[in-house]
Formats: structure tokens, sequence, C-alpha cells
């Protein structure tokens, strides 16, 4: 057995359990780096795997043989790749969802709290103007 098919199992596991810690831990970036070790063991794993079966072919079987098991696994790889873009795109989205509905929530809040409080909010308005005017001028 060719040293590269072990080697492409070992990353393609340890691709797994990197995705898998990024899923528990909530990281989607150890997610994403999980995914592309996966791709990574796949695609040498399949060189591997191509190797073992051309010893003993002719040179044309081999080189037609490789140009097949190559293609394949660029596919492959670009397959994982593209799930791992999906995926960071659809955390994203969720992300600037609720950062969205949260900016909304606290606007919705201040405008109710001015409506109740005009006098106050003025004064906090003021207050902060003020302290903003301090700062700008004690940097003179």
């Amino acid at each position: 057995m060719d040293e590269n098919r072990s080697v492409g199992l070992v990353k393609n596991i340890a691709g797994k359990i990197e995705e898998g810690v990024g899923e528990v831990t909530g990281d989607p970036r150890m997610q994403v780096e999980g995914k592309l070790t996966q791709g990574i063991g796949k695609v040498q794993s399949a060189i591997g795997s191509a190797i073992d079966q051309l010893s003993g072919t002719s040179i044309g079987d081999r080189a037609a043989s490789l140009a097949k098991q190559a293609t394949e696994a660029g596919e492959k790889a670009i397959t994982v790749v593209q799930d791992a873009a999906q995926k960071i795109g659809a955390q994203a989205s969720d992300v600037g969802g609720r950062l969205s509905g949260g900016a909304r929530s606290f606007t919705q809040s201040l405008g109710q709290a001015v409506e109740e409080q005009p006098l106050t909010s003025v004064l906090i308005a003021a207050a902060l103007g003020y302290a903003i005017a301090r700062l700008l001028h004690a940097e003179r």
C-alpha cells in the first residue's frame, strides 16, 4: 500500500475531528479548515490509490488512469470547498440577521424612551454633547 493512502486517510480523519470540534465550539473557521483538511486527505488518498493501481501496467495506461483519477480528485476537492463556502455564507447570513434584529430592537427601545421621557432624553443628549466637546478641546 502506498504511503499517500495512509497519510491521506489520517488527514481525512483529522479534518473530520477538526470540523466536529468547530461545530461543537461554534467556530466557523475551524469547521472550514477541517473541511479543507478532509479534502486534502481525500486527494492524497486518491493519489496513493492511483499509484497502487498503476504498479505493473503500461505507461500509456498509467497516464490515462492518473489523468482520470486526478480529475476525480479535483472534483472532490471542489465539492468540499463549495460546501464549506456555502456553510460560511449561511452562517454569515444568520449573524447578519441577528445583528439587524438587535439594532432594530435597540432603535425601537430608544425611540420609546425618547417619547416617554423627552426632557430626560434632551438632558442626556446635551450632557453627551458637552462631554464630547470637552474631549475634543482637551486634545488641543
